[in-house]
């Protein structure tokens, strides 16, 4: 009887590692606004003058998944930060067109700026 007790807790806590993991991949967005001081040398400006720290976007949507930034050219960067594939979700519907484009100029440039 105590295998089974062991058993079901092994695999509940499995499960609860699982979402958890899951839920860090893509599960939160954070958006700025023109009142946000960037600190760091990736920021983007708008084409509503405020500026976007594409630094922080990428910590809060990307790195609990991507602890390097990927590579590849803008075009596929750009699709796939917006559809997604097989393993990652789309965030279209999460962020607005110019952070992508300042998460896209974030990664082309390997983090280091636009």
């Amino acid at each position: 009887m105590k295998k089974r007790q062991v058993m079901g807790l092994t695999l509940v806590v499995v499960l609860l590692l699982v979402v958890l993991i899951a839920a860090s991949c893509g599960g939160s967005t954070t958006t700025t606004t023109g009142a946000t001081t960037a600190t760091t040398a990736a920021s983007t400006t708008t084409s509503g003058g405020s500026a976007i720290d594409a630094a922080a976007l990428y910590a809060a949507n990307c790195v609990g998944c991507h602890s390097t930034i990927p590579e590849g050219d803008a075009a596929e960067m750009r699709s796939v930060t917006e559809s997604g594939n097989e393993t990652m979700p789309g965030f279209k519907d999460k962020l607005t067109a110019d952070e992508i484009t300042a998460l896209v100029n974030h990664m082309t440039s390997g983090g280091q700026g636009e």
